[in-house]
């Protein structure tokens, strides 16, 4: 029986490494039945829901792993990490500081207390020092380097927070939390602004979905770039449009602005687009056409058409044009506004 159970546990393990994480709770839930006092047992199924996302189910396996093993520092870390999924930081804290007082030498340990730290805001001088204890404990490993910019950008520390990343994306270059994390910059930064600080922001966050499928976080973000994207790139027909009525009757010069205000978005999207990885370029390809703002693109490109036509039409039409133009340039942006925030 012994042998049957160390051999479940390292199938369950091995589960866990591949991310098979639903295989790995049916393999372990039996386990237990047969040996409920195996605290290794509970410690495997904690980190399986943990990969599943069942935060409550994992909290109250790592409770029972820790009651099994009180001394067990990975029972007490699963615990931490457990809170700080339900935003139970001082409780994660807790559990973090007794697994590194169990472990002091256990790299994992000062990271689950750094990471635990830098969430409740107040603590950034402790998290830093320990996020340094956890790298000068392992510095061949990339979480380490990643705690430590998760740290220093937490605390505004930007270029000490970027050089830490890309130390961990040297060493791991399949680091999602890595990826994330540089994504995330990009997203507090002013290259935001830009073309190309959206694309490398979209690039990063593409690369944690791809390396971590199962990271809601990430596919999130992903599409609040590209939300802000396509925002950016219906903003100026919008502005078009407006002035298309603010000057008229036209002129030679006052036609060319319209026209100028629509090659602007083609421009800024053409920026974009040609520094973003194919599997973006997809996958956005895929949302206007088929998802919720697939009728604000249509709408944008029939007022874009209208502004184009005004650079040239009589201008007895123009106001009309323009007219036109501005309303369908709002309905658009009002649908991909709401399109985007959901």
């Amino acid at each position: 029986m012994v042998d049957e159970i160390n051999d479940g546990l390292a199938r369950a393990r091995a589960l866990c490494d591949l991310k098979r994480f639903d295989d790995a709770v049916a393999v372990l839930t039996p386990l237990i039945a047969r040996d409920p006092e195996r605290c290794q047992a509970w410690c495997l199924l904690a980190q399986a829901q943990l990969g599943t996302g069942a935060k409550v189910r994992a909290l109250e396996t790592a409770t029972q792993a820790v009651r099994v093993g009180p001394d067990d520092e990975w029972a007490h870390r699963l615990k931490s990490i457990a809170h700080l999924r339900s935003n139970q930081y001082e409780e994660a804290i807790r559990e973090a500081r007794e697994a590194v007082r169990i472990a002091p030498h256990s790299w994992q340990c000062h990271i689950q207390l750094a990471q635990a730290l830098v969430k409740t805001g107040d603590s950034y001088a402790e998290a830093r020092a320990t996020a340094d204890r956890a790298r000068a404990l392992a510095p061949l490993q990339a979480e380490t380097h990643v705690t430590v910019g998760i740290v220093a950008a937490a605390a505004g520390r930007r270029d000490d927070a970027e050089s830490a990343l890309r130390r961990a994306l040297a060493l791991d270059p399949d680091n999602s939390t890595a990826h994330h994390e540089l994504a995330r910059l990009e997203t507090n930064h002013r290259s935001l602004a830009n073309a190309f600080g959206l694309a490398r922001a979209a690039s990063g966050f593409a690369d944690a979905v791809r390396l971590n499928p199962r990271g809601e976080v990430g596919r999130r973000n992903l599409d609040l770039v590209l939300g802000r994207f396509l925002r950016r790139v219906f903003y100026p027909i919008t502005i078009g449009a407006w002035l298309t009525l603010e000057l008229a009757p036209p002129s030679f010069a006052t036609r060319l602005i319209p026209l100028a205000l629509v090659l602007i978005p083609v421009a800024f999207a053409a920026a974009f687009l040609t520094k973003v990885s194919p599997a973006v370029r997809t996958y956005l390809w895929r949302e206007v056409m088929h998802g919720p703002v697939r009728l604000a693109a249509a709408l944008e490109a029939l007022a874009a058409t209208a502004l184009v036509v005004a650079a040239f039409a009589p201008a007895s039409v123009w106001a009309w044009l323009g007219g036109g133009a501005l309303i369908l340039a709002l309905a658009g942006r009002f649908i991909t506004m709401n399109a985007t925030r959901r």
